[in-house]
This record gives C-alpha cells, sequence and structure tokens, in this order.
C-alpha cells in the first residue's frame, strides 16, 4: 500500500475509536440516576381559618421535602418567617404558605396600623 493510504487508514481508526469513546462515555452519565436537590418548604395540616394569628406555626404547618422543579415562586421554609404574622386568607390541608397569603400581626387588609392591645370594630 502507498504511505498516503496507509496514514488515511490510521486516521480513519483512530477518529472511530475516539467516536466510540465518547459514545459510550455519554451513554454511561445518563445512565446513572439523576439524584434531584429537595428542599423544604411548609404546608398546612389541617385548613387554617383566615385571620389566625400563627402564634406556634408549627401548630397548623409542617416541613415537607419538595423537589426544586416543583416548588412555587414564592413559600416558606423556616417556622420563624412566619412566626406572630396574621393569615389574610384561608388555607387549605397540603397547600403550601406564601408571603402574599400573610401580613404583620397588627395591620388589617385595608393597609391600617392598629396599636399592639387595641382591636377594631
Amino acid at each position: 500500500m502507498k504511505p498516503k493510504t496507509m496514514i488515511l487508514l490510521v486516521v480513519a481508526v483512530g477518529c472511530g475509536l475516539a467516536a466510540s469513546y465518547m459514545t459510550s462515555k455519554l451513554l454511561a452519565e445518563r445512565r446513572q440516576a439523576r439524584v434531584e436537590e429537595k428542599l423544604p418548604i411548609l404546608v398546612a395540616k389541617q385548613k387554617v381559618p383566615k385571620f389566625t394569628v400563627l402564634k406556634e406555626p408549627e401548630k397548623y404547618f409542617e416541613r415537607k421535602m419538595r423537589s426544586k422543579a416543583d416548588l412555587p415562586t414564592e413559600y416558606f421554609s423556616e417556622f420563624k418567617d412566619i412566626k406572630d404574622k396574621k393569615l389574610n386568607k384561608d388555607i387549605n390541608k397540603d397547600v403550601h404558605i406564601s408571603k402574599s397569603d400573610v401580613i404583620d400581626r397588627g395591620q388589617t387588609l385595608t393597609g391600617l396600623d392598629i396599636p399592639e392591645g387595641k382591636g377594631a370594630i
């Protein structure tokens, strides 16, 4: 065989081996089980009525692990974040609580601040 033919044959075999190696590596990565990252989220244990003051949020809510892809845009993951807040709507069982569902304890839905120890009629 001519030297030019031998060089082309070696290059073709080398490219074939490289392609085979990279293909097997790619398929091996796809076979590995992907571990999905899970994050805690607070969901209601039972139906929580509107205007409930969350002095003990552990009584009404529990932490559940959800995959990162299934998380809502707004959520709470710590009980301390909702402690002493007031709900401005009903929360059904197994529904997450979001930042738009709570207001500060002394604040009303109209935005008026009620002094501590006082109430509105």
